[in-house]
Parts: structure tokens; sequence; C-alpha cells
């Protein structure tokens, strides 16, 4: 607080917003004090005397000799009751509502001889002074009088927490157990949440429905000694006695938590509102057997955010969720709200009409009869009738899945098109090309996109993660399913730059080929530290990751994409193959290949032009079954259209118009196809898709082999990046489209934050400078620059470009060819603020801050007054890699919007000077590590 005086009040008093001859003084403890306090004569020169009433004008004795001093008062604690005489400032008593207005008559018996001198006194300056002297003057804001600090009467957690006889701590828990989610397909189908919504909303109903389902327990008084595991093993035998829950099983050594069929839930975001529907999330959360309900409470942000988890009874909620769907139970819908029908059967149905009623909060659909619209019930129908047949193709999924360490091997004998489509014996050669209708029965696939493709299940023991934690959870599920004995050492690569940096990372991954093992690779403990020509540490941290990453992708997928993939179908790319031999060099360079393609994936960054669907149909162990047909349509509408047609036809029915594909992509013929089976014709839609979508050949083929080593990332124990992406909320599908979406498009797909953070007298010079720029400029803000800035395309100015381009990096200088790309801008904005030209969906956006000159953030500490001046004049803005910021100082834009310009010049305008100071700081900066 400043201890600076104001010039009309004096040392020790409080300052008054009225001037000093006006003011009315405190209140005088004695007549001593009163008559000080008076106006001298020089002081009141200028006010008419006037007598004190109660005194006679004659009378020549002190006021001390007529006003008898007063006995002190006992000290006695302040109370407000006790301000029953306040006066307004003007003589007049201010009443106090509830108590009886005082009286300023003189010889008023109810009035204290200090009181009635104080009461003169006010009279006197109110008839002396003048009336008007207040007239026009603005009140001034009110002063909260001082008091005892008030805390904030929201929830905590401590309003849960007891002590109960002993001195045992404990608390009321509610445990929300979740049905689990419905597979993907499904949830596009009914459109349902794609996460765990915390019902905030509608949380009366969905507790009562999870209470119908036997879904909602409590625990009042529960040691908070007790651990997670116990309270999770305790619901579990209660709801096996409605549900069959089966304990997850496995071949490895879990942890007892681990095989238990429930999963604990914590917020993600720190309990923040989000996404187009603004609600709060769910994800699963690890948890030791040990933990206990003490740790979950001291998880501030993960399980305790009190105003969504304190309920109104101080009760603490917990939330689970079961792992395996569907939840099968013999029930009566109308007996838990989920439908009308009170007939008591079985019902595969319930997480798809929960989540249906309820969808994402703030959309709930909580009419009944609003679910037996659709294909609701026939669903559920279909779902008990085939149940037998889709458990029985899980299993056989996994059973016909090889181990890693087999992988070669197996995909020298696997069939063309992967093992459901073709149903033979996987030591059967791959089928020859269809040439006539001689083929054999055994050796035709099923009708394509006969059968809904079921999604195999993540592996009990590897949690489900989400795109916005999807590099810390790879890296993390890796460390965790080490085998006892087995450590990863991790890395550590070090450089003057980016380059080298992504060089000695290279380095090490050829290692891993050589070993076969990428854990290292994959480790969480990883550094990437940049030094000096004497190798002193200059800076790390995950902005400088992300730029060396960024470095070797474009190495990969820029400079030598064209030596591994070749285009296939539209503008994507499939893996480029040749000789069914490969030279030993050629295959460390594919499976080089591959791992940088699916590291690519792992840090959200699509790699280069490979086909989505190959991805997609790779990381699902080659199983054409899952290019289903809404997938296939979302990347390629016309080949669905055409496979569409062809399925509608028969095998006598002509395919003329299908001459084009077959010559494209099957170098045959279509007269060769005359006279085809049935079988013959289905057989042959299957291929179209894979040749259209992989190509000429199948993975058993040596270029592809060498590929998909690298793409696995195997482990030591066995594991690959495919069992991993199984617990990727939705699965491989998500997996890849969520790194597509990291593709920049246009000014939306930006994940951005424009912020002018400058004062008031800043904002006022601005204002003026946009005013004065010209019309392009009128009723503009700082958003509208920047956004104006980044949708705009080519160099404003390419003759000052020329000139500057010299001192670019060489990757900048080489990227300059895609300046006429209407994302160059932001993609070049995304590698100089961020790291990497794509947008990072992990972490906080992307922020443009306008600033003072003097903003604490925009220059290092320390930095000398010269050159700060220095900077601040050629308009230096500041990049934060790490913290994904850049900053702009306002002077400088302030004075490109001033300036005046030669129409004739190149920079001819405002507009193109600012465009162009833009585009040079990017330039500048991109491919530059800076640490926050």
């Amino acid at each position: 607080m400043s201890n600076q005086m104001s010039p009309l009040s004096s040392s020790g008093n409080s300052q008054t917003p009225y001037p000093a001859a006006s003011a009315p003084a405190p209140l005088s403890l004695t007549s001593q004090h009163l008559i000080s306090s008076l106006p001298t004569s020089s002081q009141a020169s200028n006010i008419d005397a006037q007598p004190l009433s109660g005194l006679n004008p004659g009378d020549n004795r002190t006021s001390s000799e007529i006003l008898p001093l007063p006995p002190p008062a006992p000290c006695r604690p302040y109370a407000s009751m006790q301000l029953s005489n306040v006066t307004d400032g003007y003589g007049r008593i201010a009443g106090s509502q509830g108590h009886p207005r005082v009286t300023t008559a003189p010889g008023f018996s109810g009035l204290t001889t200090i009181q009635r001198t104080n009461n003169m006194r006010l009279e006197h300056a109110n008839q002396s002074l003048p009336q008007g002297s207040r007239k026009g003057k603005r009140r001034g804001k009110a002063v909260r009088p001082p008091g005892l600090s008030r805390r904030d009467q929201g929830p905590s957690i401590e309003d849960c927490i007891s002590i109960a006889t002993g001195g045992v701590e404990v608390v009321s828990i509610d445990v929300l157990v979740y049905l689990p989610m419905p597979p993907m397909s499904d949830i596009n189908f009914y459109r349902l949440p794609r996460q765990s919504i915390f019902y905030e909303i509608n949380k009366d109903a969905y507790h009562m429905v999870l209470e119908a389902l036997g879904l909602f327990h409590q625990y009042p008084n529960l040691p908070t000694s007790t651990t997670v595991f116990d309270l999770l093993s305790d619901i579990t035998t209660k709801l096996r006695q409605r549900y069959d829950l089966p304990s997850v099983s496995s071949s490895l050594p879990l942890a007892p938590q681990e095989l238990l069929p429930l999963h604990l839930m914590g917020f993600s975001n720190h309990g923040r509102a989000n996404g187009s529907f603004n609600t709060a999330k769910l994800r699963t959360m690890p948890y030791e057997t040990t933990t206990t309900i003490r740790h979950l409470l001291n998880g501030n942000g993960v399980y305790v955010v009190p105003k969504l988890v304190i309920t109104k009874n101080n009760h603490f909620q917990l939330h689970t969720i079961i792992r395996n769907y569907p939840l099968e139970a013999n029930i009566s819908l109308a007996q838990v709200y989920l439908g009308s029908d009170n007939t008591v059967r079985p019902h595969r149905c319930l997480s798809k009409r929960v989540y249906n009623m309820f969808r994402n909060d703030c959309d709930a659909k909580l009419d009944t009869h609003a679910l037996e619209a659709g294909a609701m019930e026939e669903s559920c129908e279909e779902d008990n009738d085939d149940s037998d047949e889709e458990d029985a193709a899980v299993v056989a999924q996994s059973l016909m899945r090889p181990a890693s360490e087999e992988l070669d091997d197996h995909l020298l004998h696997s069939p063309l098109i992967g093992p459901n489509a073709l149903p033979r014996e996987p030591s059967s050669p791959p089928p020859a090309p269809i040439q006539n209708s001689s083929i054999t029965d055994q050796l035709l696939p099923k009708k394509l996109w006969a059968e809904r493709w079921i999604q195999p299940p993540p592996l009990g023991f590897i949690p489900i993660f989400f795109d916005d934690e999807r590099v810390h959870a790879i890296f993390k599920t890796v460390s965790e399913i080490q085998r006892e004995g087995i450590v990863s050492p991790g890395f550590q690569v070090k450089g003057t730059n980016e380059q080298e940096l992504a060089a000695e990372l290279i380095v090490l991954m050829r290692t891993s080929i050589q070993s076969g093992d990428w854990t290292r690779i994959l480790s969480p403990d990883r550094h990437f530290m940049r030094v000096d020509d004497q190798d002193n540490y200059v800076s790390s941290g995950p902005g400088l990751e992300q730029s060396t990453m960024t470095e070797v992708f474009h190495q990969f997928f820029e400079e030598r994409e064209d030596e591994f993939c070749t285009t296939l179908y539209e503008d994507y790319t499939t893996l480029q193959c040749m000789d069914l031999q490969i030279l030993p060099s050629k295959h460390e360079e594919l499976v080089l290949f591959g791992a940088v393609t699916a590291l690519a994936l792992v840090y959200g960054h699509y790699p280069g032009h490979l086909n989505p669907l190959l991805l997609i149909y790779l990381l699902n162990n080659c199983d054409l079954s899952c290019l289903h047909r809404d997938l296939v349509s979302s990347y390629l509408p016309s080949v669905s259209e055409m496979l569409d047609r062809w399925l509608n036809l028969g095998p006598t029915d002509s395919i003329g118009e299908f001459a084009s594909h077959f010559a494209s992509y099957h170098n045959i013929q279509v007269g060769v196809l005359n006279g085809r089976s049935e079988a013959g014709h289905q057989k042959l839609a299957s291929e179209m898709l894979h040749n259209v979508v992989i190509g000429p050949v199948g993975v058993e083929n040596a270029y592809f082999a060498a590929f998909i080593k690298g793409f696995l990332l195997p482990g030591a124990t066995g594991f690959n990046l495919a069992d991993i992406v199984r617990s990727f909320f939705g699965g491989p599908e998500e997996f890849v489209r969520t790194a597509e979406a990291s593709t920049i498009r246009d000014f939306k797909s930006l994940d951005i934050r424009i912020v002018c953070s400058l004062g008031n007298q800043s904002l006022d010079e601005l204002a003026e400078a946009l005013s004065v720029a010209g019309a392009h400029f009128a009723g503009k803000t700082f958003e509208d620059i920047i956004k104006d800035f980044l949708i705009s395309i080519g160099a404003p100015c390419p003759q000052l470009l020329a000139v500057t381009k010299d001192r670019f990096s060489p990757e900048v200088k080489a990227s300059l060819s895609g300046l006429q790309s209407p994302t160059f801008r932001m993609r070049l904005m995304c590698w100089a603020v961020t790291g990497a030209p794509r947008v990072l969906r992990d972490g906080e956006p992307m922020q443009i801050i306008l600033v003072d000159d003097n903003d604490t953030s925009y220059l290092p500490h320390g930095l000398s007054d010269s050159l700060r001046a220095a900077y601040l004049q050629s308009g230096s803005c500041s990049f934060r890699t790490c913290s994904r910021s850049m900053r702009i100082p306002a002077s400088y834009l302030i004075q490109l919007l001033k300036d005046t310009y030669n129409p004739d010049a190149e920079i001819k305008n405002a507009q193109v000077a600012i465009h162009h100071w833009l585009l040079i700081q990017m330039l500048d900066s991109a491919g530059t590590y800076n640490m926050a």
C-alpha cells in the first residue's frame, strides 16, 4: 500500500474527497481539542464571524470553564451499535434504521457535552460556509468499511471430511458407475458423446437412472485410509449380484487393480468445461493398489473439483466406468426409466440408451419415448441374436494376431487382404489375380461390407487415453509394460541447432533397428538439449523437442517422400514397391521410414501424403474389414460410391463403366472378367478397395514388410504401437483422424488466441492510429489485423523479401517455394510460435499478444536500455516456443499505421507494411527454438 500523502490530508489523518475547509473534523475527545480544531482568525479571514450558540458574547471565561471536562470513557470494544450520533457532514444527524432520531436542539438532555459541542461547531460551519460548495461534485466510489476478511462460501473438500470416534478421519462418498462406452460405429450412428461427460445440468435425473440400474453406491463415514482397490472390489461384488462382470483376462502378470472390471475415472482439463457443448469431461485414471481415498482427496483438479464433486449434503462424488462393452442385464426398460417396455428380458443396449438420453448434458433428451425411435430396439435384438457370433469373431481376431517377434515370418505368408477377409489357413499361399471363373470357393472372401466391423477391445491393462494426452500416454504406457528386470535407459540428444539434434536422434533410431527394440525411443525419460559451440547448456524443454521432431519429419516427409512413396489415388500415396528382393541398405531405410511415420502419428503430426485408410489398415493388423463403408466414404467418397455400384450388380451384368478402374489399378481389361461367378464378383469388390488404398501388392511384399517392421515400433515385451492404439479413444480410426486434423486447411483449423494486452493510453493511441490509417482499417481491431495477415497469400513485398532471404535458415528458404499456398502464412506462424508447422492439440493454444513496450515478458530481464530501444525501434517480435506465444510491440504497429507511404513504392500503404513486417519476423524466427 502506498505511503504517499495527499495534499489535502495531514499526517495520520484519512483522506477526504471534499475541500479542507468544509470537511468535518474527527470527533473531539476534549473541549481543548475542540478549540484547537476551530479556525484561527488568519485562517478564517474570509468567513463571517458567527457566535457559537450556547456561549454569551460578553462572557470572558474560557470554554474549558464553561464546558467542564468529562471523565475519560472506559475502554471498550468497538461496536457499530454505539455510533448512534453520526452526522452527514453538514450538521445534520444522520438517522440510523431501528433507532430514534436524535435532535440537535440546545439543552437536549439525551446529548453528552461533547456531542452538543460538536453539533454546535457543525451548525456554525453549515451556516458560515457557502451553501453551493458541493454542487457539481461527483460522488466518489464507495469504500468498504473496515472489517474481518470474508472467505468465499463455496464448497470445500474439507466440508466432506470429519473425525469419527477414536480420531479416525472419515468421508462420505457417492460412487457413480458409468456404463461402458459403445463402439465408435455406434457413437457415430447415434451421435453419442465421444467421451465420458460429467452430467451437471441433469445430474438428478442421471443419478436416478444409475440408482435404478444399481450403479449408484453410497458409503457414509468411510475411513479415508480405505484403499481405492478395496472400494472398487466391494462395488464389483455388489454389481456381480446383478450383472455378469468378468475380470480382465490376460497372460500377463497384471496388478490386482488392473484385473477389476471397473476403471477409476478423474477429470480431464482440471474439470474445466470445454468443447462445443461446454461440458466437463472424465477420463480413466491409473492408480496403485496402495492408493487410498485420502490420496484422491489430495488430487486437486483430477479427482477433486469442489464445485462439481461436493454434493449438497457434503458427500464426495467419485466416478468409475465399466471396462467391457456391452453390459447385459435381464431387466424391464420401464423400471430403469430407459423405455416404456415393461417386459423383463435381456438387454445389451443399456449404454446406447443412457448416452442417447443424456448425450452431452446440455442437449439431453429425457423423453423415454424418444428412445424407442430408430434402430435402437432392433439393434438390441440383433446384438442378442448375434452375441455368440460376435464374441467368437473377437476371439478369432485376437487368436489370429501374430506375436511381434514373428512379424516378418507372418508377413511373408499372410493373405493378400487380411486374415478375416480370406477364410483359409495362414500358411496357404496368396491367391493369384482373378482372371476367370475357375477360382475355387475356398479362396473367395466374404461379401465386402456385409458385416459390421467390430473394433478389437482395448487391452485391459492399458487405460483409455485421448488426443490431448497422446504423447504422454504412449510413452508412459511403454514404460509401464516393461517386464521385470528390463530397464528402459531413455536417451539424451544435444546439439547447437535442431539439425544436429535430429541427426543424433536418427542415429539412436538406427540402433533400435538393429536391436529390434524401440522401447528406448519411446521412453518418457527423454531429453533434448541445445548447447553452444563450447558444449555449454543453452536451453531445453518440450518446445525444443517439438522443433527437433519437426526437423525429422521435414527430412522424411518433404525431402525424401518421393524416395519411399508413390501417388496411388488422388493426392494420397502408398508405399513404393519394386522388386521382390530388397537390398539390406534399402531395408534399413524403409524400417526407419516406417518408424518415423509411426512417431509422427504419436506426436500428432500427419505423415506426408500417405493414405489415412492405409495407416488405419496397418494399425488394425492388416485386416481389410476395418475399412468399413462409412470410413471409406469419409475419406474417398468416390471409391465408396463405385464399390456400392459394383455390389449392386451381378456376375452377368455389364461392367463396362469400371473399365478405367481395372486398367489403372489392376492392369487388366474388363473383358477377362466376363463369366465370373457370384463369389468371384464379390471377391473382386474387396480387391478393388485393396488396390485403391494399399496398392496392387499385398503387405507380404518385402518393401511393406520392412516398413511395417518399423511402423509398429515393437518393444522387448512383445507389445507394439498397434496394441497401445487400441486404447486410444475411438481406436486406430480416431488416432489417425486426429493426427490428420492437425493439418492446417484454413483459418478455422488454427488453435489460436489473439490478445490485445495494452494500457489505456496505448489503446487510445492504437484507436487513433487505426482511424487515420485509411479506409482499410476503419473499424478494425488488432484481431482483424492478424487475421487479415494470415488469410492473405504470397509475398507483400517480393523485392524486399529477395534481398533478406539469405539470412533465413535453409529449411525456411526451402519452404518459400510454397509461398503462394493459401495456408502458407498460417503454417509459418505455427512454426515460428510453437516449433511445428501444424496445430498442436496438446496443451494451451497458440497466443498472439499485442503488448506495451514495458511488458516484462516481451524482452529478457536485465537487457540494457540501449539494446531494448534497438529492439523496439526495429519492431522485433518476441517468440517463445515453450509457452507458444508471440508478443508484438504496439509502438511499432502504431508507427506503421501512422506513417505516410508512396503509392508507387513497393510498400505502398500501411497494410503492405504490416504484412511485410510480420512475414519477415516469422521467417526469421521459424526453425529456431526460443525458451519461455
